[in-house]
């Protein structure tokens, strides 16, 4: 006796692609974020980059408030991020500008890029940038911070940006 195959209900076809699609997009994870500038850093201090971001655009919008981002699922994820200053006073020789990132408030801090510059009074924009990948549980945070010693406040300007994806 040949078994018959049981006609699929379409209706739980259709809630099972529905259920598929919305996982998918729960975990994709893509975000950009462009800074308006003005944030001022003082000399020989790392600051956090926490204000003036505006959305490029974020499968997430939620995920990343004042600066810092929260992992909305567990996976790899690889930040970039630029950060641009237009030197104000007059930059020592071997002056840095750094930019790192920092998961769970400095409990793994990775460099995404330094400069230095040669000769004091180096003008010109500095854009310190790069990317590295972390490992995130869901609720992990990641945040931006920067840090220069060229002997002047400095202030970021709109070139500043910062993007995250999932990646594994």
């Amino acid at each position: 006796m040949a078994l018959k195959r049981r006609p699929q209900n379409n209706t739980n076809a259709s809630e099972d692609s529905l259920i598929a699609r919305v996982t998918v997009l729960e975990t994709f994870v893509n975000i950009a974020y462009t800074n308006t500038g003005g944030q001022v850093i003082a000399n020989n201090t790392a600051t956090d980059l926490t204000s003036n971001w505006v959305v490029d655009f974020a499968t997430h919008p939620t995920a990343f408030v004042n600066g810092i981002f929260t992992a909305p699922v567990t996976g790899k994820y690889q930040i970039s991020g630029l950060t641009a200053y237009n030197p104000a006073g007059s930059p020592t020789a071997g002056a840095q500008w750094q930019l790192f990132a920092s998961k769970n408030a400095g409990a793994q801090v990775k460099v995404l890029g330094i400069l230095s510059t040669q000769t004091s009074g180096s003008s010109g924009v500095m854009a310190p940038g790069g990317s590295t990948d972390f490992q995130l549980n869901a609720g992990d945070t990641l945040k931006l911070a920067v840090f220069q010693n060229s002997n002047a406040s400095q202030t970021t300007t709109t070139a500043t940006r910062i993007e995250i994806k999932k990646v594994g």
